[in-house]
């Protein structure tokens, strides 16, 4: 049995982490509204994940052995280049939905919600 392993991020990355995820959902709150703030959350749970994937591999790849696997930079900045890129895809299918409503009768647009 593999023993447990820890991973976080360095002070650095945390704080450009979270500068990053408390002003992307406030920016496209004001242009989509509450449905967008779900899906930026959800995105930055997959950065975590993906840096901490792209760690994991990197471990794998020296063989090293350690029981807190802190994030190496290079992976870090690739996965939040990841997750900008996925953030703008986002953005891009909120903006088709907005406009496919935009055709709708107001009580058809209410009403998207609660067919959900």
């Amino acid at each position: 049995m593999q023993p447990e392993l820890e991973f976080a991020l360095t002070p650095g990355q945390q704080s450009a982490f979270h500068d990053y995820y408390r002003s992307t959902p406030e920016q496209y709150y004001y242009l989509f509204g509450e449905d967008i703030i779900g899906s930026v959350r959800r995105l930055g749970l997959i950065t975590f994940r993906l840096a901490m994937v792209l760690s994991a591999l990197r471990l794998h790849d020296t063989g090293e052995v350690v029981t807190t696997l802190i994030c190496d930079d290079e992976d870090f900045q690739s996965a939040m280049a990841i997750a900008r890129a996925l953030i703008r895809h986002t953005v891009r299918v909120y903006r088709e939905l907005s406009s496919a409503d935009l055709g709708k009768p107001a009580a058809e647009r209410s009403d998207r919600g609660a067919s959900s």
